[in-house]
């Protein structure tokens, strides 16, 4: 005997509720672990540059940053950037009202975004590019001055 299509697309719908429910959850618990280091609002007033990194560890190691309208908080998704192991907070400047650079020394970019656009600020289409610079070298494995010194030259039994 097969079951009725009513079965069926119950089953569903509670899949979909489901994991509606999941990513709602989600999204609250990124929102909530945000600790909000730096804000530096555009030249033009519209949009804000926020560089976040999470309260609790655990729950994500990524720093990020968000461009938002001006005095939003940052969303759930959608960085700009995101990375780890910065060391020292990245400096935003604004170099036009469109163009955004981050300065960095040390951290490793794990996901990137050159252009930021929104339809929600201005007259429903704001872009910003965004300029990844670091100030070293190997900003996220560090220098070789700062790496700890080779073993190389020590043979294997220890002579």
């Amino acid at each position: 005997m097969n079951p009725p299509v009513i079965a069926y697309v119950s089953v569903y719908l509670a899949g979909l509720l489901l994991s509606v429910g999941f990513q709602t959850f989600v999204d609250y618990m990124v929102v909530w672990n945000h600790r909000e280091l730096a804000r530096v609002t555009s030249p033009d007033n519209q949009v804000d540059a926020v560089f976040v990194e999470p309260i609790i560890g655990r729950l994500s190691k990524d720093s990020a940053l968000y461009l938002v309208p001006k005095g939003e908080p940052p969303p759930a998704s959608g960085p700009a950037l995101r990375g780890t192991g910065f060391r020292e907070l990245p400096v935003l400047v604004w170099k036009e009202p469109h163009l955004l650079a981050v300065n960095y020394s040390r951290g490793c970019i794990d996901n990137f975004s050159s252009l930021w656009r929104s339809e929600d600020v201005g007259d429903g289409l704001h872009y910003v590019e965004v300029q990844l610079n670091a100030t070293t070298t190997l900003p996220c494995i560090g220098d070789s001055s700062d790496a700890p010194r080779s073993n190389a030259s020590k043979s294997v039994t220890g002579g």
